[in-house]
């Protein structure tokens, strides 16, 4: 058996760092943790919630590896309604509704414009991904848009679904 005591950050690799950090501080409101030189030219940054121990690794992403997928990266907020208005006004977009289904807490996912990619910080992206929902996504890819965590709500959700 291993001596692993916690999970200490989570590498979402990124092709622009300062547009994914811009991202994860001023829109989401996260705190930045660290910021140092890694390896000839580049730079390690972690982001995180304030009072979180885990941290999101910004991390660079290597020539030719692949971006624009699922992280699989769930955020926890206190009130997903109040959280999904708020990235609504600030122009993130996000799924149309917070998603509800029994025994799972609400959620939704949010994805932002990047360099190359069609889907606007304003509008709605024309690709859907299975049961009508969107691909997540984050920031900071050159070639098309990377996932975002989906924000789960602490509370559980109605037992219907809207």
């Amino acid at each position: 058996m291993t001596r692993i005591i916690q999970v200490a950050n989570v590498a979402v690799p990124v092709t622009d760092q300062d547009r994914a950090l811009e991202f994860y501080v001023g829109i989401l409101g996260f705190g930045k943790r660290v910021d140092a030189p890694f390896g000839e030219g580049l730079r390690w940054i972690e982001v995180a919630p304030a009072d979180a121990t885990t941290t999101v690794a910004l991390a660079p992403a290597p020539p030719g590896s692949p971006t624009g997928v699922d992280t699989g990266i769930r955020l926890t907020t206190g009130d997903a309604d109040a959280d999904h208005a708020e990235l609504t006004k600030a122009g993130v977009d996000v799924d149309a509704e917070v998603m509800r289904w029994p025994g799972v807490p609400a959620m939704f996912s949010c994805a932002t414009r990047t360099a190359t990619s069609s889907t606007s910080s304003s509008g709605r992206p024309t690709e859907r991904a299975d049961h009508g929902r969107r691909p997540q996504r984050h920031p900071g890819t050159v070639s098309r848009p990377a996932p975002v965590p989906e924000v789960q709500s602490r509370r559980w959700p109605s037992r219907r679904r809207r």
